[in-house]
């Protein structure tokens, strides 16, 4: 049987657990959330405003201030990781705001129960958010800088386009749609259609960002 820790030995903490190797398996997380709420926040409004772009709002000039916010944020990403994860939130906010007619339907004309179709729907723009993300993820891969007035309409013309075609696609909410034609970009339209007005937009946003 050992003899019990001396009193000078229990008043420096020696013979009892570190207490913050006990709570290590919490701390880390705790730590990174504080870090990346604020980031997510501001991703996640980002992908908001840009809905107010569209229809019914028409308030086309929104959607390039947005892009000038989440270039920022993807600047200050530390990795490409964090830019992945910035851009994910993003398309979260996004299509959480412009798709939400899918939950209508299901609920509504479908006859769904509110909770599958309220986690349908969520599932659906978590799929769909993964194509912001991927191209937030290519663009951090890219040194910011003036390569990001091509890097940038390039990778998010790109994610929209695989959106579009992957497993039959889904292009609804494509950012060239909303640039009404009160916009000066809706004037790229019969040159190459929607994605001709995304470019656009997306070098707007690059250039006002630089």
């Amino acid at each position: 049987m050992s003899a019990p820790a001396s009193p000078s030995t229990v008043s420096r903490g020696e013979g009892r657990p570190d207490p913050r190797g006990a709570h290590e398996w919490w701390t880390a997380p705790a730590h990174w959330l504080r870090r990346a709420l604020p980031s997510a926040f501001a991703s996640f409004l980002a992908g908001v405003l840009c809905t107010f772009a569209f229809a019914p709002f028409h308030a086309y000039w929104i959607a390039p201030i947005a892009f000038v916010l989440m270039l920022a944020l993807i600047d200050l990403a530390p990795n490409a990781r964090a830019a992945a994860w910035r851009g994910f939130v993003f398309g979260l906010g996004y299509f959480l705001g412009g798709v939400s007619w899918v939950y209508v339907s299901m609920n509504v004309y479908g006859a769904m129960p509110l909770p599958l179709a309220a986690l349908a729907t969520v599932g659906f723009c978590a799929y769909l958010a993964l194509f912001p993300m991927l191209g937030f993820w290519l663009l951090k891969t890219v040194p910011a800088g003036a390569a990001w007035l091509a890097a940038f309409p390039a990778c998010w013309v790109l994610s929209e386009w695989l959106r579009g075609w992957l497993f039959t696609g889904f292009s609804w909410q494509a950012i060239g749609y909303s640039q009404s034609t009160e916009s000066p970009l809706a004037g790229w339209a019969p040159v190459g259609g929607v994605y001709a007005i995304s470019l656009a937009l997306t070098v707007t946003a690059a250039a006002i960002w630089l």
